[in-house]
């Protein structure tokens, strides 16, 4: 069994290790994957060229590392999908190139609130808001703040962009989603009544508010590794400055987008 946490001059947290032994890797191959790893910190081209220059035994290590159902297509891959398979299988170093909150991993694509693009004191605030609640609870919190920030596209009408994080998280748009925040669950509590997940959210949104607006936002340094910011050119993008929380909760679809979301978790 492994002895130590660093393999092929990769540290491992304890978390990436035990994700590889779930996914049924031997101790060769974390060391192997490790060492793909390793050299993909080291290349100088994109992830893209660099899985492409693997062997076939690589790519269905990486693929059993990543635990893929599917044999990887490079051609098939984002920029972004391709590098966060050359990721630690904890997520510590996942990207997210174009801001749009969902990340890709191989083609792939998950929701991440907090955003992986966001400080590490909004995801402290998270993690200790929603503490002792379990995988299906985490989630629907997740889904229900991910629909504040990024919002749904609705018949075809595409969500505005995010904004960038340094703005996503300055004082200013931090107390206008605290706003937009109570408002929809105001909205909520109009139609349903303080149901056990409407307190919930309640008391979640006062401890994740409370927690971030004590933080000091001039100290404010985006979640962005080296591989990240090599690939910074390709994830250049307009940004628009998002609807006031007024008009947001005036967006009626939006609501009960969100409404029908958490009516279908609940059946």
């Amino acid at each position: 069994m492994l002895d130590s946490i660093t393999k092929s001059n990769i540290e491992f947290s304890q978390s990436s290790l035990n994700q590889l032994q779930v996914r049924s890797l031997t101790d060769d191959e974390i060391s192997g994957f490790g060492n793909i790893l390793r050299q993909a910190n080291e290349q100088t081209t994109t992830s893209k060229e660099f899985l492409k220059s693997l062997s076939s035994d690589e790519l269905q290590l990486v693929k059993k590392a990543n635990s893929l159902a599917a044999n990887i297509d490079v051609d098939s891959l984002s920029q972004e999908g391709a590098q966060n398979l050359l990721s630690q299988p904890d997520g510590s170093d996942l990207v997210d190139l174009n801001n749009d909150g969902i990340v890709e991993i191989g083609i792939g694509k998950t929701i991440h609130f907090p955003p992986v693009n966001a400080p590490a004191y909004v995801k402290a605030a998270w993690d200790k808001a929603t503490e002792g609640m379990d995988w299906g609870e985490q989630a629907r919190m997740e889904l229900t703040m991910f629909s504040m920030v990024y919002g749904f596209g609705i018949n075809g009408v595409t969500a505005d962009a995010a904004l960038p994080p340094e703005q996503q998280w300055n004082t200013t748009n931090i107390n206008a989603l605290y706003e937009y925040a109570q408002s929809n669950l105001e909205f909520r509590v109009g139609m349903e009544g303080w149901t056990d997940y409407n307190r919930q959210l309640d008391k979640v949104y006062d401890s994740f508010f409370s927690s971030i607006r004590q933080s000091s936002i001039s100290t404010f340094q985006p979640q962005q590794n080296a591989s990240a910011m090599k690939s910074s050119s390709l994830s250049d993008q307009t940004t628009t400055t998002p609807m006031s929380p007024s008009d947001r909760v005036k967006e009626v679809n939006q609501l009960v987008l969100d409404a029908k979301s958490e009516s279908d978790l609940e059946s």
